[in-house]
């Protein structure tokens, strides 16, 4: 054992809640961590099925530290199926390489199964994170297929890195032992997202500028991709519930995808006031959206975690999730920071609104707990995770 580290991270694209942890990781002296990127996805305007358009970010993804591009075809490869992936030339990499760790985001490309064995083959540790979870909805068939594949597969993993405890518990399922198992959670830049704070005169003004809405009104928030199984369309109907209730709010849907179109349609069949679509929001300007809005609602189901409840508590707004949220068990604490929806219904989220936008004070307070959960939530405890596997996997002999 020693007390240095070399980690080969394996990778689609940039992403950007994975490019700011691979910052903050390499900041420290005794890790020297690398990254292989299959696809440039993310720094061009490859299309993204799921935005519906072509998606670049609007700061950079590759600062701070090291990476490299693998294989001929990555320019304009757009991840999706098993067999988008198939850059052969990662065997080459993971082979030479001298590095203790190769670090895999899951097994759904081809290219990450080459990955493996030639981890296998050059007997490197191998480091896993995924975001599947006990709660996501598969086919039995489907399930019992996959899980049989994942029991033999993991016996060759060395530590699981689990985004949460939902994660953690799924690991536990398949027979991983507790020990192999250390929290990396997901997390996001809280910082950047926590960086504008508008007091209620800068929020009216925000608002005010933004046609279609009513500043007097409380603001709620739904930001995501428009796709059905984040049903986008309970929003619209559970505003026009509110409006029939005489409970009248702004409503900011904000995020593009396959649904948008419709959504629009249905906002104007429903005949609904003070709503706004404002399509794709980059990174660069969340913060000042999160900023001018009360209240946040994902009633999304099947999701396997939802870094965009990361983003928003972080920026100091309450939540209202689904029950089966992925994120939900570690980052909500009931009648605290928000609630969760017992169902996925319009009536049910119509209720929840009201209940939560009809104490101010208290819904300021919830927002202020989200904050506070999400100081705790952050960059520091990933590495410490990471360097907790490290010293169980063998590789130092002391924290670093």
């Amino acid at each position: 054992m020693k007390n240095s580290a070399k980690i080969v991270v394996v990778n689609s694209h940039p992403i950007t809640y994975f490019t700011t942890l691979y910052r903050y990781i390499s900041l420290h002296p005794d890790i020297d961590l690398h990254v292989v990127y299959l696809s440039d996805m993310g720094l061009s305007d490859a299309f993204d099925t799921g935005f519906n358009q072509g998606i670049a970010a609007d700061f950079d993804l590759l600062k701070g530290y090291s990476y490299e591009f693998c294989g001929k075809n990555y320019l304009g490869l757009v991840p999706g199926g098993f067999f988008s992936i198939r850059t052969m030339e990662i065997w080459k990499i993971i082979r030479i390489s001298d590095a203790d760790v190769v670090w895999l985001h899951g097994y759904n490309y081809f290219s990450y199964i080459v990955a493996f064995v030639a981890a296998i083959f050059s007997r490197k540790k191998i480091f896993f994170r995924c975001e599947t979870h006990g709660k996501l909805k598969r086919g039995k068939v489907r399930k019992v297929l996959r899980d049989s594949l994942l029991k033999f597969y993991f016996k060759f993993v060395d530590a699981f890195l689990a985004i949460g405890s939902l994660n953690f518990q799924y690991y536990l399922s398949l027979g991983v032992p507790n020990e192999k198992i250390t929290l990396v959670p997901y997390v996001v830049d809280n910082k950047h997202f926590s960086s504008v704070r508008f007091d209620n005169l800068k929020k009216l003004e925000a608002l005010e500028k933004i046609e279609g809405l009513d500043k007097n009104l409380p603001t709620v928030l739904y930001c995501a991709k428009f796709i059905k199984r984040k049903h986008p369309e309970l929003v619209l109907h559970a505003l026009q519930i509110l409006c029939e209730r005489r409970c009248p709010v702004n409503v900011i849907m904000a995020g593009n995808g396959p649904e948008l179109q419709d959504m629009r349609v249905l906002a104007d069949q429903l005949e609904l006031d003070n709503i706004v679509f404002l399509g794709f929001v980059g990174q660069s300007s969340l913060p000042k959206l999160y900023a001018m809005c009360d209240l946040f609602v994902h009633p999304s189901e099947d999701e396997p975690w939802g870094l965009v409840i990361n983003e928003v508590m972080a920026g100091g707004m309450p939540v209202l999730l689904a029950r089966d949220l992925g994120c939900a068990a570690d980052l909500l604490i009931e009648g605290v920071n928000g609630f969760t929806l017992p169902e996925l219904s319009a009536n049910c989220l119509a209720d929840h609104i009201a209940l939560m936008l009809a104490d101010p004070k208290k819904l300021v307070r919830m927002g202020m707990e989200s904050r506070a959960i999400m100081e705790c939530w952050n960059h520091e405890k990933c590495l410490k995770g990471i360097v907790k596997a490290l010293k169980d996997s063998g590789i130092i002999k002391t924290e670093i």
